[in-house]
């Protein structure tokens, strides 16, 4: 039995696919949802169930639908995910095509309406298997839809005040949980203010993920933590997080920055550039003020990819004249993938490994700072 939920929209077509469906012991779990959040909340209620979710592209903003669909497999990892896009294959760009590929995504194309059984040999496959994951990643055909729309350079300046300068340590072996957790400082009341910024040089890098991770790990640590998303999605929401307060909008950061030990500020992804890290434009939902921010904060997180087709994504902060004054050793570079390749390209950088533990390489630059 194959458990399946759907996001259709107003348009509710599981009354037309339902008998078919049965026939091939695929089953709707619950009623159709008509909004992104009623499907990330049906998700997190049958996650031990659900093995497939429906999305028409119609039906949600798909801006952010990698970011959706990282959430929604935080719930339930190995959740197939079937994209129902509005117009024939010969409409998309082959760059957009290939990043859904990269999502891991099953695509039909309604052009004129789809075929039913096209959905069904889909969905009969059930959950996505470790070799799905394992598979390799088609290349990206970028086809140069971005345009060199620069930012005003004084949205790129950092508030006056000085800026403190972190010092982070070589990297060094993990302590066991009971040598962290007899460390005395992890229980002393700290008393320094600090904001940490976390932005996605890529869709889906995981800066959501991280600010959420990085939080609970400071928190733990006694650290009075709080997260402020300025990504516009408000999927921190989502995220299950324990005495963490969660601000989506109407927040002042300076006014949190006085109220907690820690403010962690969910940036999502402001600009989006081209895969050879020539041209980028920011994002419509973002205002130029944001990349200030970004910046003003004292330190400042770059989710990237080690991929190809990703990788010059990260140059872009390199051969950008303006980003590239900026950099010191408060802006750290987090990689999924192998950060060793990075390096090897931008020697400057401090990269880190998302598995790596750099959360620990923070904090002690963290403690540094109030020990001055």
């Amino acid at each position: 039995m194959i458990c399946v939920l759907t996001l259709f929209g107003e348009m509710d077509l599981q009354n037309i696919l339902k008998k078919k469906l049965q026939a091939n012991d695929i089953f709707f779990i619950e009623d159709n949802c008509t909004t992104s959040v009623q499907l990330t909340t049906q998700v997190e209620a049958r996650s031990k169930e659900v093995d497939a979710v429906v999305i028409y592209s119609h039906a949600m903003n798909m801006d952010i639908i990698r970011e959706y669909v990282e959430e929604l497999r935080v719930y339930t990892e190995h959740l197939r995910v079937v994209l129902i896009l509005n117009g024939a294959r010969t409409s998309f760009l082959r760059s957009q095509i290939n990043e859904y590929w990269d999502m891991k995504l099953d695509l039909i194309f309604d052009d004129d309406g789809f075929d039913s059984d096209e959905l069904v040999e889909i969905l009969r496959k059930g959950k996505l298997s470790n070799k799905d994951f394992k598979e390799k990643r088609r290349g990206s055909g970028f086809v140069g839809d971005i345009d060199d729309i620069p930012i005003p350079e004084e949205y790129m300046e950092p508030p006056k005040e000085e800026r403190r300068l972190f010092k982070f340590s070589e990297k060094k072996e993990k302590p066991s949980p009971k040598e962290e957790f007899t460390d005395a400082k992890s229980f002393s009341e700290p008393q320094g203010h600090f904001t940490i910024g976390v932005f996605n040089a890529a869709r889906g890098a995981g800066a959501t993920w991280t600010a959420g991770n990085l939080a609970r790990y400071l928190a733990m640590h006694n650290y009075k933590t709080c997260i402020a998303d300025m990504s516009s999605t408000g999927a921190v929401r989502m995220m299950k997080l324990k005495n963490i307060d969660i601000y989506v909008e109407d927040f002042n950061i300076e006014d949190l920055k006085s109220k907690y030990n820690v403010t962690v500020i969910d940036f999502g992804t402001p600009i989006e550039v081209s895969p050879d890290g020539a041209n980028f434009k920011l994002m419509s939902q973002y205002k130029p003020e944001t990349i200030q921010s970004f910046n003003g904060c004292d330190i400042k997180l770059i989710m990237g990819f080690s991929d190809p087709w990703n990788i010059q994504k990260i140059n872009f902060f390199f051969i950008n004249d303006t980003w590239k004054s900026l950099f010191d050793n408060s802006y750290l570079f987090i990689i999924a993938g192998n950060p060793e390749r990075v390096k090897k390209l931008f020697p400057e950088g401090n990269f880190y490994s998302r598995e790596d533990d750099y959360r620990e390489h923070i904090l002690e630059a963290l403690r540094k700072d109030e020990d001055k």
